[in-house]
């Protein structure tokens, strides 16, 4: 009676083994998931981009690139310039326009941050004076000084897009929450949801330190159905989120956490970078189908710390798709159907590549 029993039991455990062996075995060898968070070492497409000389900018330096029909909306670092952003016309091949100006008076801005194009608006976001300044692609483009409509925004993050079309997500850096982000109807001025939560913070870190150390891109998905990514500065990971939920954690290729220490500043806290510090990613842009990742992947001290080689292309359902490398340092990028646009610094031009095919 005893070994029908033993017998039974072992035909049950050898049953259950080859199960977990066989699920195992199912799972790629690159891929790992540990919590909600899955590794991957490496990119099943790989691709190297030869880019095409658009135009070399002589009196500005292109910090981001918004395509939009047969028009490149370019912001500029603002040191020595008296507008924010440069209008290129990619049918005249030259720079047709400059608008937004440098100030403190209405319809100029003294520090945007973020900026982008939804529907037929453009917008700009002024940190400094917090507020959303926008208008009409066409009056922008038609009228030779065009105005800006000013929406207050009582905002203090570095980073927001638009939600919708009333609505932005933005970034909650400085403030003590362990929420990540923030939904906010523009229209009402509040808060009504707020998204992703930092659950592992050590008791011995401050919460705006440990924020200031994993500090991340976002981009909402073009057609505003609810979905965003963000993109992580300093470790290469990539989260995905719909409808407010988090659904996906991409972390890889390289699967480093952020190295830092912890700063004080009178009574704030901050990251403190070290030798070791890596900088991930440096841009990002989405489109309804993939979400691009500038990535850096250099050590402070290397001279491309803000600069990256590889792009990497992942799907909104939270598959690494692709990675492109470049022999040129990127510093930034821009995308739209047809081509993906890039300014690379060491030669001081924008360029561009397309994506037929890619």
């Amino acid at each position: 009676m005893k070994n029908r029993f033993f017998i039974k039991e072992m035909k049950i455990y050898t049953i259950l083994v080859g199960i977990i062996s066989i699920l195992l075995n199912s799972c790629s060898q690159d891929t790992k998931i540990e919590s909600d968070e899955s590794y991957f070492s490496e990119f099943n497409n790989i691709d190297t981009l030869k880019f095409k000389v658009l135009f070399k900018p002589h009196d500005f330096i292109p910090r981001d690139i918004h395509p939009h029909d047969s028009l490149l909306i370019i912001k500029s670092d603002i040191r020595g310039q008296k507008f924010w952003f440069q209008i290129y016309s990619l049918k005249q091949e030259k720079v047709i326009k400059s608008i937004l100006p440098y100030g403190r008076g209405p319809g100029e801005a003294l520090g945007i941050s973020s900026s982008g194009i939804i529907n037929n608006t453009f917008w700009a976001y002024d940190i400094t004076k917090r507020e959303i300044l926008t208008c009409n692609l066409d009056s922008l483009l038609e009228s030779q000084n065009a105005s800006f409509t000013t929406i207050d925004a009582e905002i203090s993050s570095y980073q927001i897009d638009y939600y919708d079309t009333s609505k932005v997500v933005v970034s909650l850096v400085d403030e003590e929450t362990k929420y990540k982000m923030s939904i906010i109807d523009l229209e009402k001025n509040r808060n009504v949801e707020k998204i992703g939560l930092f659950d592992n913070i050590p008791n011995t870190e401050t919460i705006t330190g440990y924020k200031d150390a994993h500090l991340f891109y976002i981009n909402v998905k073009p057609n505003k159905s609810g979905n965003l990514a963000i993109l992580y500065r300093y470790m290469d990971l990539i989260e995905i989120y719909n409808n407010g939920k988090l659904q996906h954690k991409l972390h890889g290729p390289d699967q480093y956490k952020v190295d830092y220490e912890l700063g004080k500043r009178g009574n704030t806290s901050y990251m403190k970078k070290t030798d070791k510090t890596k900088k991930a990613f440096v841009s990002s842009v989405a489109t309804n189908q993939f979400i691009y990742g500038l990535y850096s992947g250099n050590l402070k001290k290397s001279k491309l710390w803000s600069y990256g080689k590889y792009i990497f292309r992942y799907t909104w359902d939270g598959k690494p798709d692709k990675s492109f490398f470049s022999e040129s340092a990127i510093a930034t990028i821009g995308i739209d159907k047809k081509k993906l646009y890039a300014y690379l610094p060491e030669e001081g031009v924008l360029s561009y590549i397309n994506l037929d095919n890619k």
